[in-house]
């Protein structure tokens, strides 16, 4: 549980243990590769050398992004930070086994699906539909803008997604062609 999580994590700060430090080597699921540094619940996000696609009259960055998942995206800087990833900027972080996943502060990712999803969260019957649209894109390549109309095994999934509007969240399984969150 996060709460036990925390309070041990805080009991063992408190009693002067150090969290170990850990470099992780994280790609995407178009073999963008990436990294996470953790030092105990701090974390630094290093991006690829390459510059993300072209925002207009912005400038283009990466960012990061997780709650079920850790996504890779590309977003466009403002005056205040950077604009939230438009739709199909994100891909999920893949992976083989759990060693392939980060764990730093109270969050832990598990391998799950080929995904690094938040264990606590991997087993969830649903998903959040934009953690749903990012593994119906998973093996689109981004564009700028990304126009679902003329991807059509994109606008396919995404049509066949089973979500819910008020909750925002998508039924498991994903439609076919999407990355499952989960081994079914």
């Amino acid at each position: 549980m996060r709460l036990q999580t925390s309070v041990l994590a805080v009991l063992g700060l408190a009693a002067g243990c150090a969290e170990a430090e850990h470099h992780y080597e994280l790609v995407d699921s178009l073999g963008v590769r990436f990294a996470i540094e953790t030092h105990g619940a701090d974390y630094d996000w290093i991006y690829p050398d390459e510059p993300p696609l072209p925002c207009p009259s912005r400038a283009a960055i990466w960012g990061g992004s997780w709650n079920r998942m850790i996504e890779l995206c590309t977003a466009c800087a403002t005056d205040g930070g950077y604009s939230t990833a438009p739709l199909g900027d994100c891909r999920p972080t893949v992976c083989a086994v759990d060693d392939d996943c980060p764990q730093f502060g109270e969050w832990s990712f598990v391998c799950a699906g080929g995904v690094c999803q938040d264990d606590e969260l991997a087993a969830e019957p649903t998903i959040a539909e934009g953690d749903a649209t990012s593994l119906c894109a998973a093996d689109v390549a981004r564009a700028k803008p990304l126009i679902t109309s003329e991807v059509p095994e994109l606008a396919a999934r995404l049509e066949a997604l089973s979500c819910d509007d008020k909750l925002r969240t998508c039924e498991l399984p994903l439609p076919e062609g999407c990355l499952q969150p989960i081994a079914f």
